[in-house]
């Protein structure tokens, strides 16, 4: 049962993340989806696999947050070498 709530966050937060408006929001659901599945990970006698694909989405609902910061970090480089005078 676990593994499917944590299934279930992990789909929304990931939606959620996507959403630059709800950024936040997302990331929070992303957090609990992970919570929730690694706990259902380990009960006795529950299915695993919602558990598992819960967790590999909460990695795949980040890795929008690693582009929107690499994007963001490389735009302050971008800004700071178009300001810098060159020899």
């Amino acid at each position: 049962m676990l593994g499917f709530v944590g299934l279930g966050l992990a789909v929304l937060g990931t939606v959620l993340a996507c959403i630059p408006a709800v950024f936040g929001i997302g990331v929070v659901v992303l957090v609990a989806a992970f919570v929730v599945s690694f706990i259902g990970l380990f009960r006795k006698g529950a299915a695993k696999w919602p558990s598992i694909v819960g967790l590999r989405l909460v990695v795949a609902g980040q890795d929008p947050l690693a582009s929107e910061r690499e994007s963001a970090g490389q735009a302050i480089i971008d800004a700071t070498l178009a300001c810098d005078p060159q020899p």
